[in-house]
């Protein structure tokens, strides 16, 4: 036996089951709409941030560009001196001329640089260097010579006499170069060269400033 329905019972079940229908895409739509913008600000939010430190420069991050290597040789040259030791005795005085032949190194510490300021904005770091310094001065021995000019009477030097002869002269030569304004002044100059090639390898650095 079949069961009729009514005609106004039939349009009020269609029209029931229309507005359930419309109700669960109504909340479909209201949470999808709810959740994007949350998605969206979470990513921008991250992706800002990470723009931000990129360009962030610090103290640190110089630093330690700097101090992978603990000195900087911006100078290296070869020098020849001579130096003469008199020595009075009975038999009179001794003259004894020495020449040597070396390769020197001037630079700097790296642990001695300081920075004085950062601008993240412009990419501009503010940099004080140290005085230089004499890195190595290395003279071969095949490259000393001893020559007695005068006092015939006299023994030439003995090897006690030639080491502190040596001593006495090298240390006069690490003493001349370190008050020479020329070599100083180039040194100066090849510092900060090496300094700037170095920092510029950090790509949010553009200007380097020597105070």
């Amino acid at each position: 036996m079949k069961l009729k329905l009514k005609p106004q019972f039939k349009k009020f079940l269609i029209a029931a089951c229309l507005g359930i229908l419309a109700l669960n895409i109504a909340v479909g739509i209201k949470y999808i709409t709810n959740q994007q913008p949350v998605e969206a600000y979470k990513y921008i939010e991250k992706h800002e941030a990470l723009e931000s430190s990129e360009y962030t420069i610090s103290e640190e991050m110089v630093m330690s560009k700097l101090k992978a290597r603990s000195q900087i040789v911006s100078l290296e040259q070869s020098i020849a001196k001579k130096d003469v030791n008199v020595d009075k005795g009975l038999l009179g005085e001794r003259h004894t001329e020495l020449t040597l032949k070396g390769k020197y190194k001037i630079g700097l510490e790296t642990k001695n640089i300081k920075v004085r300021d950062i601008d993240s904005d412009n990419g501009a770091i503010y940099v004080q260097l140290p005085d230089p310094t004499l890195i190595s001065l290395d003279i071969p021995l095949d490259q000393v010579s001893f020559d007695k000019t005068s006092g015939w009477l006299r023994m030439a030097l003995d090897e006690n006499e030639e080491k502190k002869f040596f001593k006495a002269a090298k240390k006069n030569v690490e003493l001349e170069l370190m008050k020479d304004e020329e070599v100083i002044s180039q040194a100066n100059l090849n510092n900060q060269r090496v300094v700037e090639e170095i920092l510029r390898l950090i790509p949010q650095i553009k200007t380097v400033v020597f105070e």
